[in-house]
C-alpha cells in the first residue's frame, strides 16, 4: 500500500513534515514558473531580433544584386 511504503513503519501521520514539504514545493514551482516566464519573454525577444537581421539580410542582398545589374555584373 502507498501509506505503508511512505510512514516506514511509523504509526503517527507526519502531517508537519508534509506541510513542509508543499510548502517547500509550492515555492520551487513559484520560482519555476517565474523563471519559465522570463525564459519566455526572452525568447520572444530573440525571436524578433533574428527575423529583424534576416530581414535585413535578405534587402542587403536584393540591393546588392541590383546594384550588380545596374553595372552589367554577373
Amino acid at each position: 500500500m502507498y501509506l505503508d511504503s511512505v510512514m516506514n513503519g511509523r504509526i503517527s501521520i507526519p502531517i508537519k513534515a508534509w506541510k513542509e514539504e508543499q510548502k517547500r514545493v509550492a515555492t520551487e514551482r513559484l520560482n519555476l514558473c517565474d523563471s519559465y516566464y522570463k525564459l519566455k519573454d526572452e525568447t520572444k525577444e530573440v525571436e524578433l531580433l533574428r527575423r529583424s537581421a534576416d530581414r535585413l539580410m535578405q534587402e542587403s542582398e536584393r540591393e546588392y544584386k541590383s546594384q550588380q545589374q545596374s553595372h552589367g555584373i554577373y
